[in-house]
């Protein structure tokens, strides 16, 4: 019986009827209390919620069962406040699963904010992420026969990003970039699992691929400046990274920010 309810409350979470999911989880951990995946499934409802206190506590009690799971660790993470708390855990989780790219994502995000973290020390942290994940992808890489005029990619969901790129663009005071005299031409290319407006507002010029080769493979074709956005949660920054696109080189200058990923 508590299975049906797991089951019940994953599917409302990714229909993000959360209110409902939340109810489900509760009674699949009042059946099976003893079980991680409901445990675990609670805390991340919890948090998106943002409930962080009831989602530490869950999630805290999901580990206290299985305690080598790096997904917990790195949900964990994700619903606490205290940088170095987040810090650690992160590093948790990668060190439960060296490969596991998405909290290797969140850790780099967060040491950006720890006391005392100098850049020279993350750097390093950013080069051991690409060592680890990234470096597969860098033999087919071709060099790029491109002009030198930038062209850039961008950010399609709301957020400070999204209204920092859209605010040339969209501003009901000014005529339609199309109306006036420009220096560059946009191309943008977004995966979003939850669009909103932003998104519609982007929609025209956006476009979408499978995997993070075919995506970097169209991009060269148009010879961006690329700019590629890391993710996650709602609450810290934003959800579902393709920042292995950067790893295939599909533009000849890029650059990324905020790196975080929720899993699960």
């Amino acid at each position: 019986m508590a299975s049906f309810w797991l089951n019940l409350g994953s599917g409302l979470q990714g229909d993000q009827q959360l209110a409902a999911a939340a109810r489900a989880c509760r009674r699949a951990v009042a059946l099976s209390p003893g079980t991680a995946e409901a445990l675990s499934n609670a805390g991340t409802v919890a948090q998106e919620l943002g409930s962080l206190d009831t989602a530490a506590r869950h999630l805290k009690r999901a580990l206290a069962v299985r305690p080598g799971d790096a997904v917990v660790w790195n949900n964990l993470a994700n619903a606490l406040t205290d940088i170095t708390e987040v810090v650690a855990r992160y590093r948790r989780a990668v060190r439960f699963n060296s490969n596991y790219r998405e909290a290797h994502s969140n850790l780099l995000f967060a040491l950006n904010y720890l006391p005392g973290f100098d850049c020279d020390a993350l750097f390093r942290e950013y080069e051991h992420w690409g060592a680890r994940h990234a470096a597969a992808v860098y033999p087919g890489i071709s060099s790029h026969r491109n002009s030198r005029e930038p062209e850039r990619a961008a950010s399609h969901r709301l957020s400070v990003c999204g209204l920092s790129l859209e605010s040339d663009r969209f501003q009901p005071d000014r005529p339609p970039r199309a109306a006036r005299p420009s220096q560059f031409a946009a191309f943008c290319y977004a995966e979003v699992t939850r669009p909103d407006a932003m998104t519609e507002r982007w929609r025209e010029s956006a476009d979408a691929s499978a995997s993070p080769l075919a995506l970097a493979t169209t991009r060269r074709r148009h010879d961006p400046l690329g700019r590629h956005r890391h993710s996650g949660l709602p609450r810290r920054t934003h959800g579902n990274n393709r920042v292995l696109i950067c790893a295939h080189k599909p533009a000849p200058v890029q650059m990324s920010y905020a790196t975080s990923a929720r899993q699960g």
